[in-house]
This record gives C-alpha cells, sequence and structure tokens, in this order.
C-alpha cells in the first residue's frame, strides 16, 4: 500500500465525449471547448486502451459514455479496467482539464457508464473550466470488509 502512495504514476485510459462525427474512439484522447464545440486533443499515453461509444446528446440528462473491450463487449471503467499497468496506475478520466461540466461514473448503472451529475433536478457544472484532470482509479471502490490504507 505505501508502495502505491509512494510512486503514484497516471496515464488517462479513457475519453469524456466522443468525436462529434464518430459514435466511437479508441484510445486515450479528452476534448475542450472550442468555439462552442468538442474539438479532440490526446493525453498522455494510456496504459490500457478502450473504446468507448456515446448514448444520448451531449449536455443532457441521457448522455452516457459507454465503454468497451477490445473484443467489443461492453464494459465497467470502474469495476473492468485495472488498476495498475506497465509502468504505472491506469485512471479514469471522467472531467478532461478546461471543461466545466461535472461528468462522473454511474455507480448505480449497468456497466457504469459516465454521465453528467444531477442535483435537485439540474444538470451540474463547476462555474468555469477546472484546470486539471479530473477522474478515478480503477478498481478501488471503498470495500466495508477492508483495509483502510491512508497516503
Amino acid at each position: 500500500a505505501t508502495d502505491l502512495c509512494s510512486t503514484m504514476k497516471f496515464s488517462a485510459v479513457a475519453a469524456l465525449f466522443a468525436v462529434a462525427t464518430s459514435t466511437s474512439t479508441t484510445g486515450a484522447s479528452a476534448f475542450s471547448p472550442a468555439a462552442g464545440r468538442f474539438a479532440a486533443r490526446p493525453l498522455a499515453a494510456a496504459l490500457y486502451s478502450v473504446a468507448t461509444e456515446q448514448s444520448g446528446e451531449a449536455a443532457t440528462e441521457s448522455f452516457r459514455l459507454n465503454f468497451k473491450g477490445e473484443d467489443g463487449a461492453a464494459l465497467s471503467p470502474w469495476h473492468d479496467i485495472p488498476l495498475k499497468g506497465d509502468g504505472g496506475y491506469n485512471m479514469v478520466v471522467e472531467i478532461p482539464k478546461m471543461t466545466k461540466a461535472k461528468m462522473e461514473v454511474a455507480t448505480k448503472e449497468e456497466n457504469n457508464p459516465i454521465a453528467q451529475d444531477i442535483k435537485k433536478g439540474n444538470l451540474r457544472d463547476y462555474h468555469g473550466p477546472i484546470f486539471w484532470n479530473y477522474g478515478c482509479l480503477p478498481q478501488t471502490w471503498e470495500d466495508p470488509n477492508g483495509e483502510l490504507v491512508s497516503c
């Protein structure tokens, strides 16, 4: 556990939005606002590559970013992507740098797609773009019977 805390290296493994002209993308990429639209820009090299597929329209309650393995089967970014990769740790980027939609892994939905968070019936946004990639470490959900490790 102390090894994890002292040698943490991250590479992004997922995209947050699918390219407007395509419903699927492979590998790691993120999207940032440019002239009111989303423009692709690459992230650090992925340690674990997945395909993503968008369903629903961006900035609506129905938007979901679903993940697929190399064989095309649905997978959960929370449960199925390994924590450790070759030479580092994987991270699922839920909110790419310089975006403001409050996106989260939907922990109560099948296969845990990424969706925009809703509070009191409204889609949540930050007051302005965040200046870093925000996300989660896969396979790090809390086990009530497990040992708590703090860094």
